[in-house]
């Protein structure tokens, strides 16, 4: 045994030794010089990716979803502002004569810089962590949104470094890469993985999503948690010294008037006055819906619609496949409902009688979202719709507000599409870029033509490429898009 020991010590010692070294230097838990069957486990979003079409279930509420924490105090002893920070933060990105490792897109003519589209109106695709193609089409359609991009770029300007702000760092990272994308041999290259890595990553330790990169996912559900709590770490930022520290941000040059015209439409700050706290921050993207009532009296409306229910917030908004068409869908979503034998609360209050009740649009943001539901859970397994749905190119939402008159126009610029069926599938986006379409699949970045576009309202064969959701951007009254 002695002699068997003597032989074998120095074998071991030295795997022990060069193992603690590759763990140590590829940022691997060092379990795993001990238990090196384990090195498929998932440490911290770390996980070899696997096949895009694992088990899913889109439409279903998630069992197990993390209650979004609340927030510690700013420490008081740790400055707000960081002025060392870089446009985006202090994100390490490669200079525009660099070549990533990640392979660029080899597809001909697939470049849309070569469809006349310059390479930074474009952006960059995103590699796949193992399933996280939801997340990488979600990403594109936020690098869209002005105001939200504009909000996140001057945060990591001003933020300091506490750990509860790695998610806004995080993704400024990303948004700073699509608008700078390194360009290799010709073409755009995607986006570093390890930025990626790192954005996922704060996710998970902030306990805003606590899913492994091999799990699919569902876009909306993953796009709702980001917003959610990006919007509950502002609100909460609100409540501490906003103002003295954008006014040493200034006096530093960390950031500049423009910077604080961003956080004021955001409403994020006011300056020389205290910020309304009552009222949540403006990303740009969520739309406010309020239930309306008229009274009827002997068939006949009388006196003004009132507010019969409060306002419900909703970052995209739900419509029926079924009813065929977004325009047949929000006048199913807006109309009438008559209900008897309710207390009359207008001109007749006291009395009992009739109402006519109906949904409509009190806010609108630059970006409105539509949630297609799609998918429809029968007690055993998802099922999936790919029956037509069929979508305009421009929109008037002016009929579904709350306001007589003005303007609501707005038009398509984002479609995220699901290929596959109820139980898997795979998620890509289509972005509107100066009048032309091109298609973000993860890492891989092509122009395509109108007509592939026609194609994904479905009605195809089944599980074929259809929207998923639908975004919209607000055009101004001279007509340009926001």
């Amino acid at each position: 045994m002695i002699v068997v020991c003597v032989v074998i010590c120095p074998v071991g010692l030295g795997y022990f030794v060069a193992a603690s070294i590759y763990c140590i230097v590829k940022d691997y838990p060092l379990g795993l010089v001990f238990f090196p069957f384990m090195r498929n486990a998932d440490f911290s979003g770390r996980k070899a990716g696997s096949s895009s079409t694992a088990t899913m279930q889109p439409d279903q509420p998630l069992s197990g979803t993390p209650q979004l924490p609340g927030l510690d105090p700013i420490a008081p002893t740790q400055p707000l502002v960081d002025p060392s920070s870089s446009t985006f933060g202090s994100a390490s990105l490669p200079s525009p004569t660099q070549t990533e490792p990640t392979p660029p897109i080899t597809q001909p003519n697939a470049n849309p810089s070569e469809q006349g589209h310059p390479v930074q109106s474009v952006g960059a695709g995103t590699p796949n962590l193992g399933n996280t193609c939801y997340m990488n089409a979600c990403l594109q359609v936020l690098f869209r949104c002005k105001l939200f991009v504009g909000a996140i770029r001057v945060l990591c300007k001003i933020l300091n470094k506490d750990a509860k702000f790695d998610v806004i760092r995080s993704l400024g990272k990303i948004f700073e890469y699509y608008a700078n994308p390194v360009v290799g041999e010709g073409r755009i290259q995607p986006c570093p993985r390890e930025i990626v890595e790192d954005f996922f990553n704060a996710l998970n330790v902030s306990g805003a999503w606590s899913y492994s990169t091999n799990v699919s996912m569902d876009a909306s559900e993953f796009l709702m948690a980001l917003l959610n709590h990006i919007e509950e770490l502002l609100n909460d930022l609100r409540t501490h010294a906003i103002s003295s520290c954008v006014n040493m941000a200034l006096e530093s040059n960390a950031i500049n008037e423009s910077d604080v015209a961003v956080l004021r439409q955001v409403k994020l700050y006011q300056p020389d006055e205290d910020v309304d706290v009552r009222a949540d921050v403006d990303l740009g993207l969520f739309c406010v819906q309020k239930i309306y009532a008229q009274e009827i009296v002997d068939g006949q409306p009388v006196g003004n619609p009132y507010e019969f229910d409060g306002g419900e917030k909703s970052l995209v908004v739900p419509v029926v496949v079924a009813e065929g068409s977004l325009e047949l869908a929000l006048k199913a979503l807006t109309k009438p409902e008559r209900i008897d034998g309710v207390e009359l609360r207008g001109s007749s209050e006291g009395r009992s009688g009739s109402i006519e009740r109906r949904a409509k649009f009190f806010a609108l943001p630059p970006v409105l979202g539509f949630h297609l539901k799609r998918f429809e859970y029968d007690g055993t397994r998802t099922q999936k719709n790919d029956g037509r749905f069929g979508f305009p190119d421009k929109l008037n939402m002016t009929p579904y507000t709350s306001w007589p008159g003005g303007s609501a126009s707005y038009e398509l610029s984002c479609i995220v599409v699901h290929g596959g069926t109820g139980d898997g599938g795979h998620y890509t986006t289509y972005v509107k870029i100066d009048g032309e379409w091109c298609k973000f699949n993860d890492s891989d970045v092509r122009a395509v033509q109108p007509s592939e576009i026609e194609t994904l309202s479905g009605g195809g064969p089944a599980g074929a490429p259809n929207a998923h959701m639908l975004f919209y951007a607000k055009r101004q009254e001279a007509g340009s898009v926001q």
